[in-house]
């Protein structure tokens, strides 16, 4: 799990250039992804399971780059 986060965390801050990117996550999620802009960093937290699902971790990163990338 701890890598599937680093990974995450890597990857949301090569699509969007910002390196304070907060990364959580867990196996008891209601979603795949979700993005918290209201504090002074943008914090992510994810589903862990869907590692094992490639287009669901790619759709998710896309989910999570464009809304930090716009709000």
């Amino acid at each position: 799990m701890e890598e599937f986060l680093r990974f995450t965390r890597e990857e949301l801050a090569r699509r969007t250039k910002r390196e304070d990117i907060e990364v959580t996550g867990g196996p008891y999620r209601g979603y795949d992804i979700s993005v918290d802009m209201t504090g002074e960093h943008p914090v992510v937290d994810v589903y862990t399971p869907m590692r094992l699902f490639p287009q669901r971790v790619e759709a998710a990163l896309d989910y999570a780059v464009q809304f930090i990338l716009t709000h």
